[in-house]
């Protein structure tokens, strides 16, 4: 079941955690199976700063689920100010033709 979910491009982590849970939740695995089969799930652009932690990754999975939150949350503050920021370049150039 868990072995074909994970985060789908563009998606953000509210998704993947409420599929994850579902799934999760019938399961019944100890904890160090859901933080291995919840990192396992997560793109690229999530599973690298939870890798390189000074620390290592989360054992606890409440910690995982936490630190992930964070993450994705930063991510997509970041690619709002981005779209913004393009957004105003454009309407720059525009106005000037």
């Amino acid at each position: 079941m868990l072995d074909n979910l994970h985060m789908k491009p563009g998606d953000n982590i509210s998704t993947y955690n409420i599929n994850f849970m579902y799934y999760a939740s019938q399961l019944g695995w100890e904890n160090s199976v859901l933080c291995y089969r919840y990192y396992q799930g997560l793109p690229n652009w999530i599973q690298d700063p939870i890798a390189t932690q000074e620390q290592g990754k989360p054992t606890l999975f409440q910690n995982m689920y936490t630190f992930t939150m964070t993450i994705d949350h930063c991510y997509w503050k970041q690619d709002c100010k981005r779209y913004h920021t393009k957004q105003v370049e454009k309407e720059t150039l525009e106005s000037y033709f």
